[in-house]
C-alpha cells in the first residue's frame, strides 16, 4: 500500500552501528540514524529490504508515534526474520542474507573498562544468576569466564575506581551475602536487582567512582 512504511537496513563506514530502521524512504532511514547515533551528515548508507505491512506496525510498531523509529524483535520476527543470536551483537537472517548488528556502547564501554581497575557483576544469560568480582582489565577477565563455563555470559554493571575496587568489591559481597551461593556467584531476585542498581548509581556519585549500567543500555536498544 502506498502508506506503508519499508524497513532498511543502515550501515556505518566504522560497522559498529548497523542496525534496521523503520521509515517511508533510504533518506528517512540513513538521516534518524545519523542523528540518533551522532553521525554527521551522509556519513551512514541505508538499503532497503521490505515493507512493513499496516498491520504489523500497528501490531508491533513504535508507541510514541514516531516516523522512524528501530524495529523491535517482534516486529522483525512478525517480518520474517530468523534470530540466529538475541544477545548483544545480535545476529539474524532473512531470504539467505544474513544481517549483524554493531556493537559499538558496549565495545566503548568494555574497551574503558579494559583500561582501568574496577566492581564488576556478571549474569549467566537467562538466570538469575550473577557474579561479583574485581579486576583491572574487564576485557580479559569476561574472556576468562567466557571460557570456564558452558553458558553465555552477560556483561552487565561495572563500578569503576582505581583505588578503592578491592575494598567495595568485599563491601558488595557483604552487603548482598543472604544471595551467596557459592564461590562469588549470588541468586538475585528483582527486588535485589533494583535495589543493586540504586546502589551502584549512587555509590558511583562519590569522586572516585563512575557506575555503566550495561544492561540499561542494553535494554533501552532493545538487546
Amino acid at each position: 500500500m502506498e502508506n506503508e512504511k519499508g524497513l532498511y537496513w543502515v550501515k556505518t563506514p566504522c560497522g559498529k552501528e548497523d542496525w534496521f530502521v523503520v521509515a517511508r524512504s533510504v533518506e528517512d532511514a540513513r538521516e534518524f540514524h545519523e542523528y540518533a547515533e551522532g553521525f554527521g551528515e551522509n556519513y551512514a548508507k541505508a538499503k532497503f529490504v521490505c515493507i512493513v505491512p499496516n498491520e504489523l506496525e500497528e501490531q508491533y510498531g513504535n508507541d510514541d508515534g514516531s516516523k522512524e523509529y528501530w524495529p523491535s524483535h517482534e516486529l522483525l520476527n512478525a517480518l520474517g526474520f530468523k534470530f540466529l543470536s538475541e544477545d548483544s551483537p545480535r545476529k539474524l537472517t532473512r531470504e539467505g542474507v544474513i544481517y549483524k548488528e554493531g556493537r559499538s556502547v558496549e565495545a566503548i564501554l568494555l574497551n574503558k573498562a579494559t583500561l582501568t581497575s574496577g566492581v564488576y557483576f556478571l549474569q549467566i544469560q537467562d538466570t538469575n544468576r550473577y557474579k561479583i568480582g574485581s579486576t583491572k582489565n574487564m576485557n580479559r577477565r569476561l574472556k576468562e569466564w567466557q571460557n570456564k563455563i558452558p553458558f553465555p555470559i552477560k556483561f552487565v554493571y561495572f563500578l569503576e575506581s582505581s583505588k578503592h575496587y578491592k575494598s567495595m568489591e568485599a563491601h558488595l559481597k557483604d552487603v548482598y551475602k543472604m544471595c551467596h551461593i557459592g564461590n562469588e556467584w549470588f541468586e538475585f531476585t528483582q527486588t535485589d536487582i533494583e535495589d543493586i542498581e540504586y546502589r551502584l548509581h549512587f555509590i558511583g556519585t562519590y569522586k572516585g567512582f563512575h557506575f555503566a549500567n550495561i544492561k540499561s543500555i542494553r535494554e533501552l536498544a532493545g538487546c
